[in-house]
């Protein structure tokens, strides 16, 4: 159960930064829409090119051709948050698409590959994963299959037009599937924190990267950015915390002897979540607030969620 100290300190710093998204919001409402618009425009565009050799040689593959666009359009929801980056730091629609565009289908192909590693057919009860649709059409083992050489292939696109800091990263996000695969080694609190920057932290900079490529202040952004990757990892296994027992999968709450000890180390991340905070220069403070507002609003509705994580004394 989530003790109740930690629970009033997400409560807290929810209050203390939900108005100020909010204002921010208001003020953005347009401009978010139109960089939206863009960046989908031009994803789907490259998505579409890439395509259409392989429909035009091989009619079959239409079905195939279908679903990963859909399944793209499934995932715009992860766009949301990268639109307020952009908008608090003032980039715009052309520039933000032109940055964007390949980088999301090597995205695209890691959340892929990464739903065959965890087994997700659908995202915590929402919308179909597109090895979710593959395996409701075709059965278990082809649908793993297509998952992963569709994925393949739109890494190799999405790949050929990256910069040297996002294949890096790209580098770093396999090695870190391959060792959630492996499971976590004998240090494991050190093994999970460098398994999560690379599975949350690597594959999210691929897209989050292109959108500071600008700033001068970069790095303090990139550094409030890695923070929330992992805070929002610990939120997601606490979410997770049954599933990942039963599957004896990797889960920061079960690192720890007691719920009491996993709970002070995801006070220590906040601590450093919030300096970082601070740190951000004054054009991405607006999204700083955003970013804490949503995921303390996310880590309270987890917590309100399950009987198993209302706050309770000690």
């Amino acid at each position: 159960m989530l003790p109740l100290e930690l629970y009033e300190r997400l409560a807290h710093l929810n209050e203390a930064h939900k108005p100020a998204k909010d204002g921010f919001y208001a003020d953005t409402e347009e401009q978010r829409g139109i960089l939206l618009a863009e960046v989908r425009r031009a994803r789907d565009q490259l998505l579409a090119a890439f395509m259409a050799p392989a429909q035009l040689r091989w009619p079959d593959v239409e079905t195939l051709s279908r679903e990963t666009r859909e399944y793209a359009r499934r995932c715009d929801w992860t766009l949301i948050d990268l639109v307020a980056l952009a908008a608090s730091l003032r980039v715009g629609a052309a520039e933000l698409s032109r940055r964007l565009a390949a980088p999301l289908l090597a995205y695209q192909a890691l959340r892929m590959l990464d739903d065959v590693i965890d087994g997700h057919l659908d995202y915590k009860g929402g919308y179909q994963t597109f090895y979710g649709a593959m395996l409701r059409a075709h059965g278990a083992d082809p649908a793993r299959g297509l998952t992963i050489c569709t994925a393949a292939a739109l890494l190799a696109e999405g790949a050929r037009h990256l910069d040297e800091p996002q294949a890096l990263r790209l580098h770093e996000t396999l090695a870190a599937a391959i060792r959630e695969l492996h499971g976590i080694g004998p240090n494991e609190r050190q093994d999970y924190l460098g398994m999560v920057d690379g599975k949350m932290g690597a594959y999210s900079s691929i897209i989050y990267g292109p959108v500071l490529a600008d700033l001068a202040e970069a790095r303090a952004v990139e550094t409030f950015l890695a923070r929330t990757f992992l805070v929002s990892q610990v939120i997601n296994d606490l979410h997770d915390l049954d599933d990942d027992r039963a599957r004896n999968q990797p889960n920061f709450w079960l690192l720890y002897p007691s719920t009491g000890e996993a709970a002070t180390a995801c006070g220590l991340h906040l601590d450093e979540l919030e300096a970082a905070y601070t740190a951000l220069p004054d054009s991405a403070r607006p999204y700083g607030d955003t970013r804490l507002a949503d995921l303390s609003g996310y880590a309270l509705e987890v917590a309100k969620r399950s009987l198993d994580t209302i706050p309770v004394k000690g």
